[in-house]
């Protein structure tokens, strides 16, 4: 976005939402373009570099995992995604403490009071508290191109079912970061994160999975922007055992989807004993 053009969405949202949500706006805006595309890239690509000395098993971070929705049952923002994906990190960023359902999401609720209940957009939870949030009572030009663009995505995912991110074209309203300084991130499939035991976590993508989950889409496709420490020396474990065609104690964890870049068929064999879950 220009610099003219900011000013134009500056004083936009100055005199439709008030001055200190323009003041929040042009902050995170500086914030993010710090961080832009070129940095991400950049140490997307350094940290793999780094990890194929450190690990036997490092994963392209490119790479796309193909899950199921209902495998996603939580958010968790505890990585930022400003730092390029990959990120292999300890700690407890994944308890359970940190994380929420993501049915109870305004993105969640907001579909189901719109599309199962009947109501309009203004009356549901995605509007009143993650739009209006108590500071307004009407949608500002901008809020209400952001409100037809999730109703654009649904009938599109519904009617033409759901399409990697690359290859589709949503008209995403301009001032959102779809357009903004995350528009490379968000050119990325829904982003992830991969909690010590295998958990998936949404990170980013909160509209795509929302509406995946509500309409019981088969599988999408998602990229990892990090996995716990104890997840990547469960994968290097596996890989080992893969290598040797020996059986792991962590036999559980084979038909996760995080696994099929490091598992050789001859390995897998029969599955039909493992948990389906993974």
């Amino acid at each position: 976005m220009s610099l003219p053009s900011k000013a134009r969405t500056f004083v936009n949202i100055s005199q439709q939402e008030g001055l200190l949500t323009a003041l929040r706006s042009m902050s995170n805006e500086v914030q993010k373009s710090l961080l832009g595309s070129r940095f991400f890239t950049y140490m997307t690509v350094l940290r793999y570099k780094k990890q194929q000395f450190l690990y036997d098993a490092p994963a392209y971070p490119y790479k796309k995992l193909h899950i199921r929705p209902n495998q996603v049952n939580c958010y968790n923002k505890e990585i930022k995604p400003y730092t390029g994906l990959g990120l292999i990190r300890g700690g407890g960023w994944d308890h359970t403490d940190k994380c929420t359902p993501i049915r109870k999401t305004t993105h969640y609720r907001g579909i189901q009071q719109r599309f199962e209940k009947g109501l309009d957009w203004e009356e549901t939870a995605y509007v009143q508290k993650r739009l209006l949030n108590g500071e307004a009572e009407n949608l500002s030009d901008r809020q209400r191109k952001r409100v037809e663009y999730f109703e654009d995505l649904f009938y599109d995912i519904k009617q033409n079912g759901y399409r990697s991110n690359r290859s589709s074209e949503h008209n995403a309203p301009e001032g959102g970061n779809r357009q903004g300084s995350l528009r490379h991130v968000h050119a990325l499939e829904v982003l992830v994160t991969i909690g010590r035991d295998g958990e998936i976590y949404l990170n980013e993508g909160f509209h795509r999975c929302a509406i995946a989950k509500f309409l019981n889409v088969n599988k999408i496709p998602v990229n990892v922007l990090a996995r716990h420490e104890e997840w990547q020396k469960k994968r290097e474990i596996i890989k080992a055992a893969s290598n040797q065609g020996a059986v792991s104690c962590l036999s559980e964890y084979v038909t996760h989807p995080d696994m099929e870049d490091i598992i050789t068929n001859e390995f897998l064999g029969d599955t039909s004993h493992f948990d389906s879950n993974h």
